[in-house]
Order: structure tokens, then C-alpha cells, then sequence
């Protein structure tokens, strides 16, 4: 299953509209079809398990099919040091 990254304001009540590059990938390097089924993820701890319902010239729209929230803290303690 992909996974993409979107902003808050391309997310609807029902409905994910995809712009930009992903486009192009989805379209035509992916080649994806109506639906087929997508992770998004908004970068605020929320992800969407989505099917792909239109492909137009610039966008595409994904129907919400289930909302999970994720932890965005890192499992374990990183330290990094710097030697001279």
C-alpha cells in the first residue's frame, strides 16, 4: 500500500484531495486507478486509510475509509555526540 503526506487544509469531512507531484506519480509513474486503496498522512499525528475515487488533470480525491491516530515521538532515546 502507498503512503503520501498531505497538508490540513486538503483534508476534508469525507474526502483527501491529493495536488502537486503526487499527482503526476500517482498517475502516470504508479499508474493507480479508481479504487485503489491508500495511506495519508497529515504530519500532526493523524493517518487515513483511503480509496482513490477520481484522477483528474491536477488533483486527485481520496474517500476516507477509516481515521487512526499515530505516536509521532520516536520509540527510543537518540543522543548524538560530535568529535574534533
Amino acid at each position: 500500500m502507498y503512503h503520501f503526506f498531505v497538508t490540513q487544509d486538503q483534508i476534508g469531512p469525507e474526502t483527501i484531495t491529493i495536488t502537486g507531484p503526487d499527482v503526476n506519480h500517482m498517475k502516470n509513474v504508479l499508474r493507480m486507478k479508481p479504487g485503489e486503496e491508500i495511506t495519508i498522512s497529515d504530519g500532526f499525528g493523524h493517518e487515513y486509510s483511503c480509496n482513490v475515487s477520481e484522477l483528474t488533470e491536477d488533483s486527485v480525491r481520496a474517500e476516507i475509509l477509516e481515521r487512526r491516530e499515530v505516536s509521532v515521538e520516536l520509540p527510543s532515546r537518540l543522543v548524538l555526540f560530535q568529535c574534533l
